[in-house]
């Protein structure tokens, strides 16, 4: 029997279906991708919190608070284009220029990489649901959540690569839907306007499309219109590509000047570090070798699905840019964060050989013991996802930083007959003296004068980790308090506090006394730390 319902009355809707539940259903996979996304944002808010700047990061604190908007506009550093720069002042005009207003770019972009990584799975031929455990991969990855919480590039220079990617893979199935030729150009040229190695990626993509489409265009039977309008797109892309390569040969023109006497990069170091940078684990010193034959492995399998000149796309961006980074000059350091969108397929090729591995266990297994089949089929990926939240939080700190506790505590048990003397300066006095001030600005090593007034003086040791940093810095204790290295070494270490994200900044107390270096008071022994460092990006103010 079926019941009347009076012209006019309400129908009640069970609660599930109607409202979220039901969308929830409807588009499960987009529902669980949009979670995902905000527990990586909410990761990476808690791993920025323990984090304080590190150097490149104040580089552009300096960028933003000290220059007009003009030398913004033209670039506010030479060793990359304005782009980020200006999205930064944007928001450090409207909300403050502290830590989390100058993060906050790289979150946004960093949760459109997520989206972007998950579009490119499936371009590649990826089932949804691997496509959603490969983004979890992603958000675990330690080179992932370091970059995605940084004031700097490497957030909004592999998404936009990973979305020129797409639309490029999209044009060389559906060349005559202009609107992915219009996303390939968008991206593309941000990438470029990002970070100089974007014009190198962003040229490889267009040669990929020019020589797949450019024999063919006649037949693609496009209107007068669409013609018309792929060729202002083209030529608008040109003109960006231009003005980047400007920059990038003015670029080139200032490190070919005054290094061109100081050889070359150690090729070798390079490739290592980017080997190291890329892996999944970081602690476990054989897994970077480990995973490159998974990366390339998976790289290949997935180009294997591809059609025409799509099936090089994969495995060419993801080491062919590595290997060409050592033609550049070293006159300006190479990192592998330069090289973000290589690791984004380097990742992606990776998880694709760990799911074919657990396809091939699962085949294996299946005929003698079906029910473990489904089991074996997500062992070697979730094998991989549990050693990489083991290695939290060591892994995941941002650079070799976490200074606010020593600010504190340098205020809090000082006085004013006491000055901090930082080694190195330069990386010392952007610390300590701009973000997180300790009251008078720091004294410089290097540049030491003894203040009027002023007898007690702790010395920090900030990047002297080197046999050679180490050197220089007990020259210049020598030099500036005649205390032998013997005698600088028996001095006792503060107690300073620290947590997991801080590097060994070391620090002693030397007391003057008529302008000579006495016996300084005892303090507690300093615990032992074990840190990471990371290179800083050297400029012309460094």
């Amino acid at each position: 029997m079926v019941s009347e319902v009076e012209p006019g009355a309400r129908v009640r809707v069970p609660f599930s279906e109607r409202g979220l539940p039901a969308a929830i259903r409807r588009h499960p996979h987009a529902f669980a991708l949009a979670g995902l996304v905000v527990a990586s944002l909410l990761f990476e808010l808690h791993v920025s919190s323990q984090c304080s700047l590190w150097i490149d990061e104040l580089n552009t604190y300096v960028i933003v608070t000290r220059k007009p908007w003009a030398a913004v506009l033209r670039g506010g550093s030479p060793e990359h284009p304005p782009l980020f720069f200006v999205l930064v002042k944007l928001v450090t005009d409207l909300f403050g220029a502290s830590a989390a207003s100058m993060r906050a770019p790289s979150f946004a972009f960093g949760c459109v990489e997520l989206v972007a990584i998950h579009w490119l799975c499936l371009e590649l031929g990826l089932k949804r649901s691997r496509a959603l455990v490969i983004v979890a991969s992603v958000a675990l990855a330690p080179f992932f959540v370091r970059h995605a919480a940084e004031a700097r590039h490497y957030a909004l220079f592999p998404a936009m690569a990973t979305l020129a990617i797409c639309c490029t893979l999209r044009c060389l199935r559906e060349p005559t839907r202009l609107r992915y030729f219009a996303g390939f150009a968008a991206s593309a040229a941000t990438m470029a306007a990002t970070h100089y190695f974007g014009l190198a990626y962003g040229c490889a993509l267009l040669g990929v499309l020019a020589v797949d489409l450019g024999p063919r265009w006649k037949r693609l039977g496009l209107t007068r219109k669409q013609t018309l309008l792929a060729a202002l797109i083209l030529a608008a892309l040109f003109g960006i590509f231009a003005w980047i390569l400007a920059g990038a040969i003015d670029l080139a023109r200032f490190y070919s000047k005054p290094r061109a006497v100081e050889g070359t990069l150690p090729w070798p170091d390079l490739l290592a570090a980017i080997a190291g940078e890329f892996s999944f684990f970081g602690a476990v010193p054989w897994a970077s070798y480990v995973e490159i034959g998974f990366a390339a492995a998976g790289v290949v399998l997935i180009g294997i699905r591809q059609r025409g000149l799509a099936r090089i796309v994969p495995a060419a961006l993801a080491f062919a840019p590595c290997a060409a980074s050592l033609l550049v000059s070293s006159g300006h350091f190479i990192a592998a964060r330069y090289l973000a969108p290589s690791w984004v397929l380097y990742h992606l090729g990776a998880m694709a050989a760990l799911l074919a591995l657990g396809d091939f266990l699962a085949r294996t297994a299946g005929a003698l013991k079906p029910r473990l089949a489904h089991t074996l089929a997500w062992t070697p990926l979730a094998v991989v996802l549990l050693l990489r939240v083991a290695e939290y939080p060591t892994e995941y700190g941002t650079g070799t930083d976490y200074y606010e506790g020593l600010q504190t505590y340098f205020t809090e048990h000082f006085k004013s007959d006491t000055a901090l003397v930082t080694f190195d300066g330069f990386f010392g006095e952007r610390i300590m003296g701009l973000m997180y001030p300790v009251g008078s600005a720091p004294i410089w090593l290097e540049k030491f004068r003894p203040r009027r007034g002023v007898n007690r003086y702790v010395i920090a040791e900030i990047q002297a980790d080197s046999p050679d940093r180490q050197a220089k810095l007990e020259g210049l204790i020598k030099l500036h308090f005649g205390l032998s290295p013997e005698a600088w070494r028996a001095l006792p270490l503060l107690d300073l506090p620290h947590s997991e994200y801080q590097p060994a900044v070391l620090a002693r107390l030397v007391v003057l006394k008529d302008g000579n270096a006495v016996v300084s008071e005892p303090a507690a022994k300093h615990p032992h730390r074990t840190h990471r460092h990371r290179r800083a990006e050297p400029g012309p103010e460094s």
